[in-house]
């Protein structure tokens, strides 16, 4: 989805940067589930900007808006297109979200955000061998699953 502004000044069209998130073999998952102490790594390194404006990147947790409250560390240097995250442990199932910040570098500089929501399974709740939740969804990669 392209996000277009008026830009009075020069009377021209603005666009904001196409935001795209590929963290599981190609495919973006706003919402996803995984094993405590299972690493992962949120990628939006296929975003764009329509006009050729270079790209910054934001990313960080939102403890304030799931059921982990604890601040989540997120392995990355600055201005990161992709991202390494460990799952914490958990006794229970909880949620975590991560919010990607993405400005262009144009004139007026435009931003857009992607929200991720991650469901974390205590163990018993998670993945037996044959790769399938004890509730018959199919898991990827870190007994993680795209829902």
């Amino acid at each position: 989805m392209k996000t277009c502004v008026l830009n009075p000044v020069l009377g021209t069209v603005l666009t904001t940067a196409a935001v795209y998130l590929s963290h599981f073999y190609g495919v973006a998952a706003p919402e996803f589930s995984v094993k405590p102490g299972k690493g992962f790594v949120l990628d939006a390194r296929g975003s764009t900007d329509p006009d050729g404006d270079s790209l910054s990147y934001l990313w960080f947790n939102c403890p304030e808006a799931g059921s982990f409250k604890s601040p989540i560390e997120i392995d990355s240097g600055k201005n990161a297109s992709d991202v390494y995250i460990k799952a914490p442990d958990v006794e229970r199932k909880e949620t975590a979200h991560f919010n990607l910040k993405v400005i262009d570098e144009g004139k007026p500089p435009l931003t857009r955000y992607k929200h991720v929501t991650m469901t974390i399974l205590p163990n018993e709740l998670c993945c037996n061998c044959s790769g399938k939740s004890l509730k018959g969804q199919a898991y990827a990669q870190s007994c993680t699953t795209i829902r």
